[in-house]
């Protein structure tokens, strides 16, 4: 299984028009699923285009690899029960806040 690997795009307003070329590049990647390890979003508080871009980048991500799993980075926690990428998961994605185990790894 090949697992494309990446973190800590701290998407904000600033950086979306380099994100959207960097995600062409991320998704000519050929990958059996897809993990973003942390610090999807910069802060605890996204804005809406924020908010509409990491909808919109998750999307494309899950239609390319059918499989996205996203780790709670220290920029997502807004309380330990709760995370600003929370949401993703309705769109499919899976979330994980703690310690995760993937293939007999730790990861």
């Amino acid at each position: 299984m090949i697992s494309l690997i990446f973190s800590d795009l701290h998407i904000d307003e600033e950086s979306i028009g380099e994100l959207r070329e960097t995600l062409k590049e991320i998704i000519g990647y050929k990958a059996d699923n897809c993990i973003v390890l942390g610090d999807f979003y910069n802060k605890r508080h996204s804005t809406p285009l924020e908010i509409s871009f990491g909808t919109e980048m998750i999307v494309k991500l899950l239609s390319t690899y059918g499989n996205v799993s996203l780790l709670t980075g220290n920029h997502e926690e807004i309380d330990p029960k709760m995370s600003s990428i929370d949401y993703l998961k309705y769109l499919g994605a899976t979330i994980y806040s703690d310690e995760v185990i993937i293939d007999n790894n730790m990861l």
